[in-house]
């Protein structure tokens, strides 16, 4: 009927309207498809105004209309249910990069003593999505980000027994840097309320204390890393360093020595067998054989692990190793003790570390004599690279050799589960950074 195609054309106007909004040409291409307007060239500036449809009694306009509102629906689920499917890919893609065979250590298996924590095998994808760093670890900048030393400074996690020391000595002999680590007390005329830099024994400092929480604290509020003070940081305390110490506008650039764990433990019994002026020293170590060592309470349980993840005490579980994985991976520069030259080398190239009254092949130098000097406070040596070599040391009193296998061996390894785990990672994590870092052929 012709006195009814005004009103239907309106109502099929007011249909385009509200499903397309106020795209002027869209509203116009698909009004002229839908056969709303009698010439193609026809203005529709009159017709832009929507209408009220709420009391429209037409089925076939009704009907049309929820179709394009199913229509839309339908598209909006679609795109929610793909955006949970990306999270979940998120999830799975976290998996497989640390769980990649170049990036994952052989599970060492649990031995039958009461200290050593239950692993099993499968680690599910839903525990993977949960593993996140800390609020605070935004203060330590993520190796995919460019080194900005205008405003980040090295923090050296100290890793006791890993040739700490050794480095210590390369940073101020070789490159002559300002370190603000355990020290600070002993400054000269000692400034407790301002921080200031200082010599001592040819090596210069920055007055804090890094080796206890009252230190960090200390360092944290006098705005260690604001001043730009110090070359390097060191301490054991990553997790009191990242909170207290960085922030995201000065944040810190991670690096660390990684070393076997049994050699580790290997080297503190040493040390602690004849260190009288260390407080972890008790004369009942130097009579106990190594193994009897470490079924005692002297021997450390899964250090490294524990202190990435913050977990000094309690049951470690599958999150803390894969947590401690992606720290590893993500903030960590690594270097490695059975590869200390090269380690040190690494670190010098990538902070750019140079002193002006040495040659390059100087600095190379002296870094070979610190290393193979040692550590003179330790009872065995320290520049070991051999693998045989450092498993045919013999304690001080059992005259039984610790070889790979053995009773004592073994009796270290319980205690360093995680910790075993860790280092394989950590030695696939330097092998990658050896390639895109400092272009190394595999």
């Amino acid at each position: 009927d012709s006195n009814k195609q005004p009103q239907l054309q309106k109502k099929k106007m007011n249909m385009v309207f509200n499903a397309f909004g106020d795209n002027r040409r869209l509203f116009r291409r698909v009004k002229k498809v839908m056969k709303c307007t009698k010439k193609e060239d026809e203005d529709d500036a009159d017709d832009l105004e929507p209408l009220n449809l709420s009391d429209d009694s037409n089925p076939k306009s009704t009907k049309t209309s929820k179709v394009i509102f199913a229509m839309v629906s339908m598209v909006l689920l679609v795109f929610n249910l793909g955006r949970l499917k990306g999270r979940e890919k998120e999830k799975v893609l976290l998996l497989s990069i640390l769980n990649n065979p170049k990036l994952r250590g052989q599970s060492v298996p649990n031995g039958s003593d009461s200290t050593s924590e239950n692993q099993s095998d499968n680690i599910n994808e839903a525990e993977a999505g949960e593993v996140l760093f800390p609020s605070y670890f935004s203060s330590l900048s993520d190796l995919t980000e460019e080194y900005r030393p205008e405003e980040e400074t090295p923090y050296f996690w100290d890793v006791h027994f890993s040739g700490e020391s050794i480095a210590e000595a390369i940073f101020s002999q070789c490159h002559n840097l300002i370190m603000a680590a355990e020290f600070g007390l002993r400054q000269p005329q000692y400034t407790e309320h301002e921080l200031a830099k200082f010599n001592l024994d040819g090596s210069r400092y920055v007055n804090v204390e890094l080796t206890t929480k009252e230190g960090i604290l200390r360092a944290s509020n006098l705005g260690l890393a604001q001043s730009h003070l110090a070359d390097v940081i060191i301490s054991p305390y990553l997790h009191n360093i990242a909170s207290l110490v960085f922030t995201t506008q000065h944040p810190g650039r991670l690096f660390a020595l990684f070393r076997h764990p049994v050699d580790r433990a290997l080297s503190m019994y040493h040390y602690l067998s004849k260190a009288s002026w260390d407080p972890m020293y008790s004369s009942e170590i130097k009579d106990m054989t190594i193994e009897e060592f470490a079924q005692s309470g002297y021997i450390e349980n899964n250090w490294m692990t524990r202190f990435l993840v913050g977990k000094p005490k309690g049951k470690l579980t599958h999150l803390d190793m894969l947590l401690a994985k992606k720290i590893v991976k993500y903030k960590v520069l690594v270097g490695l003790y059975d590869e200390l030259e090269t380690s040190m080398a690494r670190f010098q190239r990538y902070f750019g570390w140079k002193d002006s009254k040495r040659t390059r092949a100087d600095t190379a130098k002296c870094r070979s004599k610190a290393i193979s000097l040692g550590d003179k406070n330790l009872g065995h040596p320290t520049s070991i690279k051999d693998r045989e070599a450092f498993a045919s040391l013999q304690s001080n009193n059992s005259g039984a050799e610790v070889i790979v296998g053995n009773p004592a061996w073994k009796a270290i390894e319980r205690q360093n589960v995680f910790d075993l785990e860790l280092y394989a990672f950590a030695q696939r994590v330097y092998a990658l950074q050896g390639e895109h870092i400092f272009n190394v052929a595999a």
